[in-house]
């Protein structure tokens, strides 16, 4: 969606509780929470360090098979209402918590920071150190390689992430 400014935005949720009627509850506030606006980029999954240490105060031990659990129903709810879901990860969570597979089905935001990317993607988090006049502080800076407001295919990427990183030939562009 366009704010009067013309910055585009999106909502980013993050949810972590591991009890299943709190979660749904959650995800329900949350499509009734964007109404009839149509994000300009997808709502993702966004579940990290901090969130598992969260629960654990909670007294929720967060498994890897909970985790993927919660992302899938997390998208697959948002999916059913008519948004475009996706998962926010980086590299430790996708090799080492996440089922790969999901990443098959449900878009990526990665965050990787370095110069280059290692993984394909439509959504890319560089760094979380930008610098942007008029914000005090550090800001994280990220390339979208689909313009999600246009309903574009993945076959409409403006750019291809897939292909193998240069410096690194023998790493799996694929997830």
């Amino acid at each position: 969606r366009e704010r009067n400014d013309g910055a585009v935005f999106g909502k980013l949720q993050v949810l972590a509780d591991g009890g299943k009627i709190a979660f749904q509850l959650a995800l329900l506030y949350l499509i009734q929470f964007i109404g009839e606006h149509k994000p300009s980029y997808p709502l993702y999954f966004d579940f990290e360090y901090d969130s598992v240490n969260w629960a654990e105060k909670q007294g929720v031990t967060i498994t890897n098979e909970l985790l993927h659990n919660m992302a899938t129903v997390f998208c697959d709810t948002l999916e059913k209402a008519g948004y475009y879901a996706g998962i926010y990860a980086n590299a430790d969570y996708i090799e080492n918590k996440f089922n790969r597979k999901i990443f098959k089905k449900y878009d990526l935001w990665y965050a990787y920071w370095n110069s280059k990317c290692n993984k394909a993607t439509n959504m890319w988090q560089y760094t979380s150190s930008g610098r942007i006049n008029g914000i005090e502080g550090r800001v994280d800076f990220n390339l979208c390689y689909l313009d999600f407001g246009s309903d574009a295919s993945d076959e409409e990427k403006l750019e291809d992430p897939n292909k193998k990183n240069e410096e690194n030939p023998d790493e799996d562009p694929d997830l």
